[in-house]
């Protein structure tokens, strides 16, 4: 499996920070925004921090949370 870059934890962390629940839809709109204007390396990029938040704010974690 291949490790995400920092960037991508650093902005998912962020998002999750600054909207909470809403973080996920951020990041979809965001990476939405950067195709529509063509970008098509930003857009990946933003889906692939859209995955992230949601791995770290939405998906049960496993194991004892200490």
């Amino acid at each position: 499996m291949r490790r995400p870059l920092p960037s991508i934890d650093r902005a998912a962390w962020l998002l999750i920070r600054k909207y909470g629940d809403e973080s996920a839809i951020e990041a979809y709109r965001r990476s939405e925004c950067c195709r529509c204007h063509g970008d098509a390396l930003s857009a990946s990029e933003w889906k692939a921090v859209l995955l992230k938040v949601i791995e770290l704010h939405f998906k049960p974690s496993c194991g004892p949370s200490h």
